[in-house]
């Protein structure tokens, strides 16, 4: 089971899904769809390939729940009444929004570990603004996104000039996990030269350096000055947002329980020092 479509199960009540898909498997013959299209609507498709389904099921049921309910009224054809119970029901609408919010948040952030251009920095400032949003349906994979945000994920965040951790600054365990990763890590010219980049002192007050938006730039033009911290920083930014594919695995890190990608990403960073 990936990593996705298991968070998708936590998320969503089953019972919804099914609920959903027996709406649009009533409408997915020819006819119904011929109509729905006229209606504005889209064409219905039940299945996919995409791990992202229930997300998809749902989006496709909100882009034609106008027009179901519109060919309901005009009684053109005969529905089941359990398809026109479902049409009437206000919380039935309210709860496929609900539902596909809450997706689409996880699914997004999916997806960008997919791209080569985002890195575990960019990645954990996703997780991070999903972890802080006040809403009790996240609270159910709270855990889950504790075990992604792993110390060197956290420190890759922080090490980055345009994050520096901000979002979990005045967090005591996650701080606690990135400064127990940097003691393991650097040695005490090291860490020194961390609490000058942390309190923008020496070379990190530079005006200029806050215009550098990438973290590697950055950390070159700092290393003649802070070469042990800089090497550092500049490896642990390497890491990509999805553990590439060794040649020993086949699925990337939405294929990967959080303990298996943290023990990867560890392995990754390791490798490459």
């Amino acid at each position: 089971m990936s990593f996705v479509v298991s968070i998708e199960k936590e998320l969503v009540n089953l019972e919804f899904v099914k609920k959903v898909r027996y709406l649009l498997d009533q409408f997915s013959n020819k006819e119904l769809q011929k109509n729905l299209i006229m209606q504005g609507g889209v064409v219905v498709k039940l299945e996919g390939n995409s791990i992202y389904h229930n997300r998809d099921l749902f989006s496709t049921c909100m882009k034609n729940l106008q027009a179901m309910t519109q060919m309901m009224g005009n009684r053109q054809y005969k529905l089941k009444k359990k398809i026109v119970n479902i049409l009437i029901d206000e919380s039935f609408e309210e709860e496929l929004n609900r539902s596909l919010d809450l997706l689409k948040s996880v699914c997004n952030i999916a997806e960008k570990c997919e791209k080569l251009k985002f890195t575990i920095a960019d990645i954990v400032k996703d997780w991070l603004i999903l972890a802080s949003t006040e809403n009790v349906h996240y609270n159910l994979f709270q855990l889950r996104i504790d075990a992604i945000l792993t110390p060197i994920a956290l420190v890759a965040n922080i090490l980055h000039p345009t994050y520096q951790g901000r979002r979990f600054a005045n967090d005591h365990d996650r701080m606690k996990k990135v400064m127990e990763c940097l003691i393991n890590e650097l040695d005490e010219e090291g860490m020194n030269d961390f609490a000058k980049y942390k309190n923008s002192t020496g070379i990190f007050s530079s005006r200029r350096l806050r215009d550098y938006s990438d973290g590697h730039t950055f950390w070159q033009a700092v290393a003649p000055v802070h070469p042990k911290l800089s090497s550092f920083a500049i490896k642990i930014l390497q890491l990509p947002a999805a553990v590439p594919k060794l040649k020993f695995y086949s699925n990337n890190v939405n294929d990967l329980t959080p303990k298996r990608f943290e023990k990867l990403t560890d392995l990754f960073y390791h490798l490459n020092m």
